[in-house]
């Protein structure tokens, strides 16, 4: 198991200047020697998504304090407003898992909320890339809310790209926390860090690895394939899982971006799933005062190229990545000026 300094033999990125795409522009405020403008409108938005996530997004908005809500959104717009929720399961229409707001409509294309002259923002919570980008090309404003999306950017750089030599504006684009794994460090990495240099990220992006390691730390008798069974959030369904590493590397893409500027393909990330880690690694593991833990992590090195890894590392016991509990996630961040 290697552990988290371990990175020689990693695919080397180069730290470049790549489009960040989600830097909020700086809006001036205009001279309005006749009086203040008129208030914005009332953005709408449309959920693609019938799940928990898109419940806890309209808990979120209906929660809010309508002036808090009104600053969050100033200058563009004075509010938000759910105003479709899209439910399609696989191609076949149905009712949402939740209680919609008073107004907002049921549909069962997705075609029908990209196509609204009245949706101005889309929030993606479905996990399929694919309709990131077909939004951004009808001209709505995305907020990506799942990982997947990582393995559509040079897609999204694409149609943004498109718009703008067509004269078109280009709609904004924004990650939500979902797409870090649940992690909030977008807004962290974006504001907080900004007149800062991160030079290394390490973090537990992946819940679903996590609680499987976590249970064969718990239960010394079970093995990989029996945490597997015994931590699946739907016990029924048997369908073939997709690769493990796919969450974890999609997170980690979108993180280096965000850190680091730059731009690394999947594929660039070195990975190691969980399924080869067995009872006797964490009996090691506990002999040397640790535990096992899948981690994702990112750093820079001498040259000033960025490595990157995912999979599963030894962690020391009293480490916050070694205490992370039961459906959390947590990120470190190293910075010059910052540190820890």
């Amino acid at each position: 198991v290697p552990p988290p300094g371990a990175l020689e033999g990693t695919f080397r990125i180069p730290r470049g200047s790549c489009n960040n795409m989600t830097d909020r522009p700086t809006t001036l405020s205009p001279d309005t020697p006749h009086g203040a403008p008129p208030s914005p409108p009332v953005r709408r938005v449309g959920l693609l998504g019938s799940g928990p996530l898109c419940a806890e997004i309209i808990d979120l908005l209906s929660g809010l304090d309508a002036d808090r809500l009104a600053s969050a959104c100033a200058p563009r717009s004075s509010g938000l407003a759910i105003a479709a929720v899209c439910v399609n399961r696989d191609g076949v229409g149905g009712t949402p898992d939740f209680e919609v707001p008073e107004g907002c409509r049921i549909c069962t294309s997705y075609d029908h909320v990209l196509e609204d002259p009245e949706v101005d923002v889309v929030v993606e919570a479905t996990g399929s890339s694919n309709y990131v980008v077909a939004s951004l090309r009808a001209g709505k404003d995305v907020v990506a809310a799942m990982p997947s999306v990582a393995s559509r950017l040079t897609q999204v750089e694409r149609a943004l790209s498109t718009l703008g030599r067509e004269g078109r504006r280009p709609p904004e684009f924004r990650y939500g926390a979902g797409a870090c794994g649940g992690a909030p460090i977008v807004r962290q990495l974006l504001d907080a860090y900004r007149a800062d240099d991160v030079t290394e990220v390490t973090g537990v992006v992946d819940p679903a690895a996590a609680r499987i390691l976590r249970a064969m730390a718990h239960d010394a008798g079970l093995s990989h394939e029996e945490a597997r069974e015994a931590t699946r959030r739907d016990p029924e369904d048997g369908e073939e899982e997709a690769e493990e590493t796919l969450t974890a590397r999609s997170t980690l893409r979108i993180v280096v971006r965000l850190a680091f500027g730059a731009d690394a393909r999947l594929g660039d990330i070195a990975a190691s799933d969980t399924s080869e880690v067995t009872q006797h690694d964490f009996e090691y593991a506990r002999m040397l005062g640790g535990t096992i833990v899948p981690v994702g992590r990112a750093a820079v090195d001498s040259t000033g190229q960025v490595a990157a890894y995912v999979g599963p590392a030894f962690i020391a016991a009293h480490d916050r990545l070694a205490q992370t509990g039961a459906g959390e996630v947590c990120v470190e961040v190293v910075a010059a000026r910052a540190g820890t």
